[in-house]
């Protein structure tokens, strides 16, 4: 019987979940950090799959999660579509 391995992650994989982990570092707020968790792990299981769609994906899902939030959620709004764009754009470098 031979071992599996782990198929090799894309580079833009690997530097999506780099920058992600950063962000969750720096971020002061926990729905933020939670967030960023999501992404991380829906990146993560989305092998074989254009990253920019699952950053899209994810930022509609967490836009109308922040909706049914009690609290003022408009400053975590505008930070999670500024990652977004950002995050897009660091995979075309």
């Amino acid at each position: 019987m031979t071992a599996r391995r782990k198929p090799k992650s894309s580079p833009g994989h690997e530097k999506l979940l780099y920058f992600l982990m950063l962000r969750q570092i720096e971020a002061e707020s926990d729905l933020v950090r939670a967030a960023y968790e999501r992404l991380s792990d829906a990146a993560s299981g989305a092998e074989g799959w254009d990253l920019r769609t699952v950053i899209l994906d994810w930022l509609e899902a967490e836009l109308r999660h922040l909706r049914t939030e009690a609290s003022d959620t408009k400053a975590v709004a505008a930070e999670l579509l500024r990652a977004s764009v950002a995050l897009a754009n660091a995979l075309k470098q």
